[in-house]
């Protein structure tokens, strides 16, 4: 395989490396009691022409094996990891920081960009040089628009599609583990040479 084919690899965040409950507006002792069932308390501000309007809370536990999946897939030779999500872009960057899973800024792609088709550019200039991939917890046909999006990334490029096992909570056996990392790797390496 030419090693000068860059792989573009875009990871779902909910669902797929973390699950979020939404918990109100307003902070409670209730909501600093979830800290003691792995979960952590994400605080979003909500502002309005500069001004705080309100706040959002949300508990959210990091998937077991989530920070090695990243770190597997960014060990790829000339590989990029970005986000790509349905959620809004501040509930986005802050699981991103609050989970601390690595992502600049300007590598997490969410609903607003979906929405209005901004599409990013990446500096293909030659779809042979390119491959994508998108990493989710839903099935292909539930993610039109995702895919849709990340074929306006280059003309005549696949979207090659690696769904994973939904989370929803650390209780769960639906971790990350080595071999689910391992399968997931395989299936790049798969999908690269196919």
């Amino acid at each position: 395989m030419d090693s000068m084919i860059t792989k573009y690899i875009f990871v779902d965040l909910d669902e797929t490396l973390f699950h979020s409950r939404f918990l109100g507006v307003k902070p409670t002792k209730a909501m600093r009691a979830i800290m003691n069932n792995g979960e952590k308390l994400v605080k979003l501000i909500n502002y309005q022409d500069g001004e705080i309007l309100d706040y959002e809370f949300y508990g959210s536990c990091l998937r077991p094996g989530a920070h090695d999946l990243l770190a597997a897939l960014r060990a790829i030779p000339n590989s990029k990891v970005m986000v790509l999500t349905s959620s809004v872009e501040d509930y986005a960057q802050a699981n991103n920081r609050t989970h601390e899973l690595g992502f600049a800024h300007t590598d997490i792609y969410a609903r607003a960009k979906l929405e209005r088709g901004l599409v990013p550019d990446l500096g293909i200039t030659d779809p042979t040089s390119a491959k994508l991939y998108l990493i989710d917890n839903l099935p292909r046909h539930e993610n039109r628009i995702k895919v849709r999006w990340m074929q306006q990334l280059t003309d005549d490029v696949e979207v090659n599609y690696i769904k994973v096992p939904e989370f929803f909570s650390a209780k769960q056996d639906r971790h990350l583990d080595s071999d689910l990392i391992a399968d997931i790797l395989l299936k790049i390496n798969d999908l690269d040479n196919s």
